[in-house]
């Protein structure tokens, strides 16, 4: 229910920031106040929308997931994630899905089961607040900090032979930080690269992600 709490007031909190921010798409330059027609223009000329693809990689704080990693019984095999994300400045909002993968030694772990597949598979949503830095004119179109609040549903799961051996949630309110570059005008190229990390670290279930992609985005249209 916290992590409910908080993700509902970074949102309005965006929006109000938003609202005291952006006066430019409130009033015209004769100091009028625009339409609700106009303003509308005004926000979806200002809005860019991206869809990414890239590599990530996640790990767990406990301190048994550390051992076992140090030692080789269990191995990072990296994975993928998908983002889709939105932007009003100064908000913008993520959705994405990822994929996990470990080699785990199954003769420690799943007696009897030599190919056993570990991965971890879920999605999340954020909130964030995009304008980290001053206005720097040219470079602050192109390079975008981005840092906020959201919630992960997932999972840890087992698979051997089409049967799944184990399942446990790792689901929890969750950060994250990064920096988003765009490049062009109207149809832009995308890189983004990304933190994120679970907001408690005190559960066995604590745990970070780091994320590289690449892919397209677009602005409103005018």
């Amino acid at each position: 229910m916290k992590s409910k709490v908080i993700i509902v007031m970074i949102f309005f909190g965006s929006l109000a920031a938003y609202g005291q921010d952006d006066l430019s798409l409130k009033i015209d330059k004769s100091g009028n106040r625009l339409t609700a027609k106009e303003y509308w223009k005004g926000l979806t000329e200002h809005c860019i929308s991206t869809l990414t693809i890239g590599v990530q990689q996640a790990n767990f704080f406990n301190t048994l997931y550390y051992n076992n990693k140090e030692i080789g019984i269990i191995k990072n095999e990296g994975g993928l994630n998908f983002i889709y994300s939105l932007q009003i400045s100064p908000v913008m909002f993520d959705v994405s899905t990822f994929l996990c993968n470990f080699g785990v030694n199954s003769s420690n772990y799943y007696q009897g089961s030599e190919d056993v597949s570990t991965y971890l598979f879920g999605g999340s949503v954020y909130a964030l607040y995009s304008p980290l830095l001053p206005n720097l004119g040219n470079f602050s179109k192109i390079v975008r900090p981005y840092l906020g609040l959201g919630y992960q549903n997932a999972s840890l799961k087992a698979d051997a032979n089409n049967e799944m051996l184990g399942s446990h949630g790792v689901s929890g309110a969750m950060w994250k930080g990064g920096v988003k570059l765009l490049f062009g005008k109207k149809a832009k190229l995308c890189i983004i690269a990304e933190y994120q990390q679970s907001v408690s670290l005190n559960k066995p279930t604590a745990l970070n992600m780091w994320h590289i992609g690449i892919g397209i985005g677009m602005r409103g249209a005018k």
